[in-house]
């Protein structure tokens, strides 16, 4: 057994240990009873509301990729782009900060004719849009609605803070590396030369460190061009932006969904976004599988002061429907897809 199977078997363990840590303390703490008469007396006319809304995040998702793409000469259909962001999100839950899924989606996506360095330059300019979108309602709800802001987050501005620094410092690098290519590959080359020079016992840290500086100058030079591409088209970056504070807005009304599923009352939509905002913020970079106990940590936290005695159905409901579902149906598309990799492999053979 490898790494990365092993790695795979730890994370699917501690996913499912975490949603059943939820569901053993639910009913410590909730009884079976009361459980029963909370699922009785749900209105699933909002969690059918919040079903649409969770595939209308995922489809405005892919369609924020898609554009680019075609602009790029991607020759494959919409489905094809959908796919892959289902396995990216599953890839992504199952590693530490989010952190495999783009590449995986970048592999998936060449194979429909377009370069992997170019793919994953694109992805990464989507990631600096997505973050400019988010920032840009993080914003708009704290001008609009900061009395309320400072009810919930009064105890925890740090934290708060801390959360707006990292995405914003991980998407103004995104763009420094953008728009000055030259200096980050001279600093690139400088960090090699400096890693190989250390060594293991008798083993260099660096192996090969001229085809190391060579693919990262490769990457780095494909990265600025694609940018800068990107950049210059504008209407093809008012698009992404459009879409991506479009799906943001599905994402968070998911929670005000199930609130009103549960029957809460007394909190309006713009307060229950301006929750989750800054919720997500705080749970983005967790570095757990899918943010496992971070998430739901940090909503029982924030939350416990506006669902009243269904907190942690809640809660439950929450991760169902923004990880816990996307993550099986990634597990399908993914397996789906290996399948069909064998398949094909057979039939050259």
């Amino acid at each position: 057994m490898n790494k990365n199977t092993l790695y795979k078997i730890l994370s699917f363990i501690f996913i499912s240990a975490v949603l059943a840590g939820m569901l053993i303390y639910m009913l410590h703490k909730d009884g079976v009873e009361n459980i029963l008469t909370i699922l009785k007396t749900a209105d699933y006319r909002w969690t059918f509301v919040c079903l649409l809304l969770m595939f209308a995040e995922i489809i405005l998702d892919s369609l924020s990729l898609f554009i680019p793409l075609k602009k790029s000469g991607y020759s494959g259909k919409f489905f094809g782009v959908l796919k892959s962001d289902y396995i990216c999100r599953f890839f992504s839950y199952i590693t530490p900060f989010n952190s495999g899924g783009q590449p995986v989606q970048a592999l998936y996506l060449s194979k429909k004719g377009i370069a992997m360095s170019r793919t994953l330059s694109i992805l990464l300019i989507k990631y600096i849009i997505y973050q400019a979108a988010l920032l840009t309602w993080a914003a708009l709800l704290f001008a609009f609605n900061n009395r309320f802001f400072f009810s919930v987050f009064s105890g925890y501005l740090w934290l708060i803070i801390l959360g707006i620094s990292v995405s914003l410092i991980a998407a103004l690098s995104m763009v420094v590396i953008g728009k000055r290519t030259s200096v980050v590959s001279r600093i690139t080359t400088s960090l090699i030369n400096r890693l190989s020079s250390l060594h293991i016992g008798k083993r260099s840290l660096i192996k090969d460190p001229e085809s190391l500086k060579q693919r990262s100058d490769t990457a780095i030079s494909n990265y600025g061009k694609q940018f800068n591409e990107t950049v210059c088209s504008k209407p093809v970056m008012a698009k992404m932006y459009l879409i991506s504070m479009l799906q943001i807005f599905s994402y968070l009304a998911m929670t005000y969904t199930i609130y009103k599923a549960l029957g809460n009352s007394g909190v309006s939509i713009w307060g229950i976004i301006t929750v989750q905002t800054f919720l997500f913020l705080l749970i983005a970079y967790v570095p757990t599988p899918g943010a496992g106990l971070g998430a739901e940590g940090a909503f029982a936290l924030f939350f416990h002061g506006i669902f009243t005695s269904n907190l942690n159905m809640g809660n439950l409901f929450w991760r169902l429907f923004t990880f816990y579902i996307p993550f099986i149906l990634g597990s399908i598309f993914a397996m789906c897809n290996k399948s069909s990799g064998k398949k094909e492999e057979v039939q050259k053979e």
